[in-house]
């Protein structure tokens, strides 16, 4: 039953991707505003003496800042976890 399960999930999830990609959806990081707050989360990711941020530190402080997703949303520390794992 669990295997089912699964196999039913990622036939749903491959369908959401191709339903996304049909539309034109880009990931983040496409236009200049979007590689600027990449730039952003790398600098406090990337400090190799110090203080290195977490991925929810990171999302706390663009929240704070008031920058918010593409879609008008708050950061999350997931959000910034896959931008940052696909981008390395």
């Amino acid at each position: 039953m669990a295997e089912f399960d699964k196999s039913v999930t990622v036939l749903k999830l491959r369908a959401a991707r191709e339903r996304l990609r049909r539309k034109g959806h880009q990931p983040y990081g496409r236009d200049d505003h979007e590689q600027s707050v990449i730039a952003y989360m790398r600098a406090f990711r990337a400090k190799p003496r110090g203080e290195r941020f977490s991925y929810q530190r990171i999302a706390e402080r663009l929240n704070t800042e008031g920058t918010l997703t593409r879609y008008g949303k708050l950061w999350s520390r997931a959000t910034v976890f896959q931008i940052l794992s696909r981008e390395e």
